[in-house]
């Protein structure tokens, strides 16, 4: 029975937290276009694709060097009528393991940039937010408290980043931006 609950802990902590972004980060997307109002909602999502979507290419070609592939073209950021808004082109030794194994990082890498973007921007404008709660995070961890207990310590993340004090210009482009990597397009 520990053992299944392990599993289940490991799973919700990796799994389970990339698909809980995914549905908050739509979640998030479709509350902003109700706030905002439909159709300047969307028009702003769309603009904020100027940020998110160079950081999400960045990322992609991160991986290719990272795995040996040949970029042959890349655009950080270029709309076009298909709807895609930026893309990088590579190729790859369709024999070589380690280049192969790379197509499934490649694909993953917009969240490892993204992440770091966002870590980054959080580190620069929620500092004592973020020093609180990796605090209190790197102390359950080792008390090998549940997910549960990490998850609150999110929120509370969350609540301290929103009330601490600083600067609130500083406050509002850090939002502004984390929202402009993480909001889906479509």
């Amino acid at each position: 029975m520990n053992m299944l609950l392990y599993f289940a802990d490991v799973m919700l902590c990796t799994v389970g937290g990339l698909i809980l972004c995914g549905l908050l980060s739509a979640l998030f997307q479709k509350l902003f276009v109700r706030l905002v109002g439909g159709a300047f909602g969307r028009k702003a999502i769309k603009a904020s694709a100027i940020i998110g979507t160079p950081i999400h290419e960045a990322g992609h070609a991160f991986m290719c060097l990272l795995f040996g592939h040949k970029i042959n073209k890349i655009q950080l950021y270029q709309p076009s009528p298909s709807g895609s808004l930026g893309y990088v082109s590579h190729s790859y030794n369709k024999k070589n393991l380690w280049q192969n194994i790379g197509n499934f990082f490649i694909g993953l890498g917009p969240i490892f940039s993204g992440l770091l973007v966002i870590t980054a921007i959080l580190f620069i404008c929620f500092t004592d937010a973020v020093n609180d709660f990796f605090e209190s995070a790197f102390a359950l961890v080792k008390s090998e408290d549940t997910v549960w207990s990490i998850l609150k310590e999110v929120f509370a993340l969350l609540r301290h980043m929103i009330t601490e004090a600083g600067n609130l210009f500083v406050k509002i482009v850090g939002f502004l931006l984390m929202s402009a990597i993480v909001l889906p397009v479509n």
